[in-house]
């Protein structure tokens, strides 16, 4: 530990205080006799108990709190100064009322007991109060939380380097510590050359570390620090005064003149362009400080090293400051200059002064330059994956391996192409780790990942294509998913409702082979050739974004097994778009934490969780999510899918909407166990036709989509769970159940009887239960009354009144005319007085004598079937 003796332990107000206490109680007695003399026996003697002091007494009390309540809200601080002498009064006091018997102490008139000098001095402990409050906040840590952000921090010693590049700093340091083989050879000057975040600090630590510092002076500039372009000189050669000014007054003195020499060069002369320095030594006068300061340097017998570092931070005025200083310095011997600098950065701010040679304008400032050399592309790769693997989730770890080390279907590997530094590698690591909070389960790593490297390497791009993303991408239609892929130059105005219906009708195959190659590019090519073109771009470029788009929008990546049931969460998918440019979910969605944790959960939890999204307006989100599960790890989630697919399947069903749910994947979904041996789920089938019957059969009535999904699976070619004549069973098990509950031949026993199927063996196909048949028309037999009886009527066509017996609807019920004639004279349920019934009876006779085109019939009792 290093103690800093120049600074001195106590203030001089500190220090005088406690010199005058230290005497207050060597000389108590001289004290305590001219505080009485002084104090108490004109001033203090003459208080008297009264109402009067009273009142100013407990004023001044409150004023003091209010005081000193303001002082803390405000963290006011009070003096340690004051705070020590208050301390000391008020431990005098205490000691005075504890001997007691010297003083006599005035008390209250109002209040029996309390004195005057208790409260005066209560007074004075209060105002300790914001000192001490204060004093134990200033000490206080702030609150930090657990997940900053990454610090990029050189290394200091060579046992960090992971780019081993230790030897050739040992190497450098090992030449600049050489004694030169010329005398008065002058300064040596090395620049360490690198991009922006290559690691030029930390190899100049690792110079710096070999260093013998035994009669070495070794020094670090940092010109960024300078307020002005102007003050780097002076900034500068203060720092060589305060060093050398120890071994050396009058070096001192000499560097201070020669400084001033340097800052009166006119300033315009940079815009004339870099004018040789042998300008600045022509008197005498500069000449003799320049020789002086020579000589004395070498009389120290002392080598000063000098490291300046970020040069990459300071404008180009700046930068030529520094230069100036290395050239105006360049004949001092026993001087090295170690620089770094990202060397088109600094050719850059040498060409906007000189424009004449400054390719070779570095040459003639420094003697050797070292370009940083290239390391193995695994060492960043590895680094990045351990810095993201510490701050994220254990589940993303082997999704941020895959991402890392992927390579696209051009065998890129996108991680190589765009992080070549630690510093770009924790820029990245900051952007995931901050903008993937909240997402962890929302995106798919991998896609993320990409378009995290495609904002870090173009952001403007990143941003013109979030900005303008209709004019880009489009929808398209694979697998029955909706993805985006680049729109081409031919689409520019065609909207998505269109396209939609090109792909219906099958239009676009026709015009295909006809466009030309422009019209076939994307719209997306076209702007970055025309970026090229502007010179902001060039074809690696290009190239790199197109690949790396390609693999973004590609929908048939795989994934493997692991991952499918993420393959809904792929960037290119319409409804992830907005959350991965976003960084949040969109209104109504749900998260995938929330869902996953619901349908992994008991079934009851899993039900209630359902009514809530559903209320809650969320249903489309939640059937999203739900259908887009492929695979199952535990029973548990397997039986949890299928019954929330039955569940979704009712809601369908009784809202004679069938046709709009997906029975394929629940088809899919049943065969899981069947289909995937290698994943286990149930010890034996004879299980998992238990929990299907169990399904099918405890389900309220009347199970209209029970008996559509039997009939779906006796349709299918393909191997069910249970044998289609199991199927047919549980068929009419479910709709004779139902039927003897009805009173009559309702929209849902139709529903239910028209789904009642019988697997035909020897026709290989299914047909409508025979037994089915002949209760339906028993009970309508037995129930219908005169009213209904307009069912069996149907309209012709909708711009005529002219009806007709409808065949296929009387011949379910009755064998012949001549058969549902005798039914409507001995019916019992048939009311034959009723209007209904003569209405219907006269056109009954009416269509007997004409049938071959209706008849032409006004109703008024009864309502036929008409047109829609």
């Amino acid at each position: 530990m290093k103690f800093n003796l120049s600074k001195p332990i106590f203030s001089r107000h500190l220090l005088t205080n406690i010199i005058v206490v230290m005497a207050a109680i060597l000389f108590h007695s001289y004290f305590k006799l001219r505080f009485d003399q002084w104090i108490v026996v004109p001033f203090l003697s003459t208080i008297k108990s009264n109402i009067l002091n009273d009142i100013i007494f407990v004023t001044g009390l409150c004023m003091i709190v209010v005081f000193s309540i303001r002082n803390i809200i405000n963290n006011l601080p009070v003096k340690f100064e004051w705070l020590f002498l208050i301390i000391c009064m008020l431990s005098f006091y205490v000691y005075c009322r504890i001997t007691g018997g010297y003083y006599h102490y005035e008390e209250f008139k109002s209040i029996v007991g309390l004195r005057y000098a208790d409260v005066f001095h209560t007074g004075i402990l209060i105002c300790v109060v914001p000192g001490i409050y204060y004093g134990c906040l200033r000490k206080r840590l702030p609150l930090y939380h657990s997940r900053p952000f990454l610090v990029d921090v050189p290394i200091k010693k060579g046992t960090q380097d992971m780019l081993n590049r230790e030897r050739f700093a040992k190497r450098i340091a090992h030449k600049i510590q050489s004694l030169p083989n010329k005398k008065d050879s002058g300064a040596l000057a090395i620049g360490i050359v690198g991009e922006w975040g290559s690691g030029k600090t930390s190899f100049s630590n690792m110079i710096a570390e070999a260093i013998e510092l035994e009669n070495r002076i070794v020094l670090d500039f940092n010109p960024w620090r300078s307020s002005t372009p102007q003050k780097i000189i002076e900034d500068f050669f203060e720092l060589l005064i305060a060093e050398l000014g120890k071994f050396d007054s009058t070096l001192s003195n000499n560097i201070s003149s020669y400084a001033k020499t340097l800052t009166k060069i006119d300033e315009n002369l940079f815009t004339k362009g870099m004018q040789t320095f042998t300008e600045l030594f022509e008197s005498s006068n500069k000449n003799e400080i320049y020789n002086s300061i020579n000589h004395s340097i070498e009389d120290t017998k002392k080598q000063i090293i000098i490291f300046i570092d970020d040069l990459d931070r300071l404008d180009r005025r700046e930068i030529i400051e520094v230069l100036r200083i290395i050239r105006n310095t360049a004949n001092f011997n026993n001087l090295v200059y170690i620089v770094s600098y990202d060397q088109q950065y600094v050719l850059d701010a040498v060409k906007s002064f000189s424009f004449s040679n400054f390719s070779s304008y570095l040459e003639k400032i420094f003697q050797f330059e070292f370009t940083l050399p290239m390391f193995e592309a695994g060492i960043i790769r590895n680094y990045l994956k351990n810095i993201l693997k510490e701050e994220l989730p254990a589940h993303l770890h082997e999704q941020i391996d895959g991402a890392i080390e992927s390579r696209a279907k051009k065998s890129i590997n996108f991680t190589n192409e765009i992080i070549s530094t630690h510093r770009a590698a924790i820029r990245l690591a900051n952007a995931i780790n901050f903008e993937l909070e909240g997402l962890e389960d929302e995106v798919l790593f991998y896609d993320f990942y990409l378009l995290q490297l495609f904002k870090l390497r173009y952001p403007k791009i990143f941003k013109y294509l979030f900005d303008n993303s209709t004019i880009f991408f489009i929808p398209d239609f694979k697998n029955k998913d909706k993805y985006y892929r680049l729109r081409e130059n031919h689409e520019r105005s065609v909207n998505v409702e269109r396209l939609e219906f090109m792909r219906m009708m099958d239009l676009n195959s026709s015009n295909g082979d006809n466009r030309t190659v422009e019209e076939k590019e994307t719209i997306f090519r076209t702007w970055l050739r025309k970026m090229v073109n502007e010179n902001e771009l060039t074809e690696n470029d290009v190239y790199l974004i197109e690949t790396l788009l390609s693999d973004l929008l590609d929908a048939e990546r795989d994934l493997g097994m692991e991952f499918l049931n993420r393959k809904a969460l792929a960037f290119a998918r319409v409804n992830n778009f907005y959350k991965y440019f976003a960084f949040e979910l969109m209104e109504g969605e749900i998260s995938a934490s929330e869902f996953n944790t619901a349908r992994n959960g008991t079934w009851e939890n899993y039900k209630i969780k359902i009514e809530e999204w559903s209320s809650n307006g969320k249903s489309g989100a939640f059937i999203d999510r739900l259908l887009k599960i492929e695979t199952f790890a535990t029973i548990q989630e397997f039986e949890n899918q299928v019954r929330a697919l039955f569940e979704l399947g009712r809601v369908y069903a009784d809202t004679d909407n069938i046709y709009g749910f997906d029975i394929a994947y629940l088809l899919t979904t049943l065969d899981y166990p069947l289909a995937k041996p290698d994943r286990k789920l149930y010890d034996s089938s004879s299980d998992f036709k238990r929990f299907f019957k169990l399904l099918t059969t405890s389900a309220p009535h009347p199970r209209k989509f029970e008996n559509y999904l039997f009939s779906m699976m006796m349709d299918r070619h393909a191997d069910s769970l249970l044998s289609k004549e199991e199927l047919g069973k549980l068929s009419m098990e479910n709709f004779k159940e139902y039927f003897d509950t009805a009173s009559e031949v309702s929209s849902q026993l139709w529903y239910l009887y028209h789904r009642t199927r019988l697997w035909d063996d020897e026709k290989r196909h299914t047909t409508k239960h025979p037994e089915a048949a002949e209760l339906m028309r028993g009970l309508w037999r037995k129930s219908t009354n005169a009213c209904e009886l307009g069912t069996l009527i149907m309209q012709v066509n909708p711009d005529d009144e002219y009806f007709y017996l409808d065949e296929s609807r009387w011949s379910f019920y009755f064998d012949s005319l001549d058969e549902l004639g005798s039914w409507l004279s001995t019916a019992d349920n048939i009311d034959r007085n009723s209007d209904c019934f003569k209405e219907f009876y006269s056109f009954f006779q009416l269509n007997k004598v004409n049938t071959s085109r209706g008849n032409s019939f006004e109703f008024v009792y009864i309502q036929p079937n008409r047109w829609r």
